[in-house]
């Protein structure tokens, strides 16, 4: 069956229950513009014939996993994936101390928030036990959910016919996975300096925050930084969720 699509249509029924969440989309045909599934004139790319494949898929998904694909690490990404359907703020609980670590800092990572969350996924592989996961942050039922999905998401490319290489672990392969993650949201690119980013692509100028639970959180201020963000949206402030680090030579 279509477990992903119904997976995320389940979410988007429980994030309609919160009306303090905000989105602010981008217009569908320019979004596909911009992560390069059409050209200036509309026409598909070769890239988007491809994307067009992967139909199980959330267009920006199936860009990810393209250019996974690409780099040689489509393997790698079933976890990165899984989180973006289920949700990076489901996978931890908020720290009880304001001044703790989040689950997500807890798991660092210099490139991306959702590395880090692999990294926890890929230790809940090996505890089993509940005080690892309340030290951790970790929500177990959530976790499970996560390694589950991630299952069927490498069953389904690999059927599609994706080439489901890995590389090994290690800051060239991060590197990897997070250009990967980068080309499907790269209309939320903004430039990041002092907290404060603006988001280039999105018709706006709009000031937002990084998310407080980020990695980046943890990186010195004086560090400009270019991210794209897999989520952008608004509760007593506007913030960027999710962020991946993007070198400009991409």
């Amino acid at each position: 069956g279509r477990i992903i699509s119904m997976w995320c249509a389940n979410e988007a029924k429980a994030n309609e229950s919160n009306e303090s969440l905000e989105t602010f989309p981008v217009d569908s045909k320019r979004l596909m513009r911009i992560i390069g599934l059409t050209d200036q004139t509309g026409a598909i790319t070769p890239i988007g014939r491809r994307v067009c494949q992967l139909s199980e898929l959330d267009p920006r998904l199936g860009r990810i996993v393209i250019e996974a694909e690409s780099q040689g690490c489509a393997g790698n990404m079933p976890f990165i994936l899984a989180t973006l359907v289920i949700g990076i703020g489901a996978i931890f609980r908020k720290p009880r101390d304001r001044y703790h670590k989040t689950g997500c800092q807890m798991f660092y990572n210099f490139w991306s928030d959702l590395i880090s969350v692999k990294k926890a996924l890929v230790e809940t592989e090996k505890n089993k036990f509940s005080e690892w996961y309340d030290e951790n942050l970790v929500v177990y039922n959530r976790a499970k959910e996560a390694r589950f999905l991630a299952g069927k998401i490498r069953q389904y490319l690999t059927g599609a016919g994706i080439e489901m290489s890995s590389l090994p672990e290690g800051e060239e392969t991060d590197r990897a996975v997070a250009r990967a993650i980068a080309s499907g949201f790269l209309y939320n690119l903004t430039l990041e300096q002092h907290v404060i980013c603006k988001p280039l692509f999105r018709g706006e100028l709009t000031n937002l925050k990084f998310h407080p639970e980020s990695v980046f959180q943890l990186m010195s201020s004086n560090d400009p930084k270019w991210v794209v963000a897999a989520d952008i949206y608004k509760t007593s402030h506007k913030f960027a969720r999710a962020l991946t680090r993007v070198e400009l030579d991409w």
